[in-house]
């Protein structure tokens, strides 16, 4: 099976501010693809953000985006240079949009998800 590597990110609340609101920040992982378009998302995540609190308590979120993706592009380096493929880390994710297992299974799953979400 041919899988192809990519580094990813999703956003995530890091915390809140002093003045209450959320802080948004990016999530790092590594993402595997067959040719049908199944997906499997790396277990290991790397936070862009990390959080330090002042003398006062107060939360300051610090950017280390840089070397959240860093890692998280030699995770991917690790697994494109590896000969086999175990799914011991790996947990299944959506299938590529409008990919074949998109097409196969993927759009039911979006649209029987919407039905949950909505009671039905």
């Amino acid at each position: 099976m041919k899988l192809f590597f990519s580094v990813d990110a999703d956003l995530y609340v890091a915390g809140r501010t002093e003045d209450g609101e959320d802080y948004t920040a990016e999530m790092f992982f590594v993402t595997a693809e067959d040719e049908n378009g199944n997906r499997w998302r790396h277990r290991d995540t790397f936070a862009g953000c990390r959080v330090v609190h002042d003398d006062e308590g107060y939360p300051h979120f610090v950017d280390v985006r840089a070397a959240a993706q860093t890692s998280a592009e030699e995770v991917k380096l690790r697994y494109e240079r590896a000969t086999r493929f175990d799914l011991e880390n790996w947990h299944e994710a959506r299938p590529a949009y409008g990919s074949t297992a998109y097409l196969v299974y993927g759009q039911f799953n979006d649209w029987a998800e919407e039905q949950a979400e909505r009671g039905i």
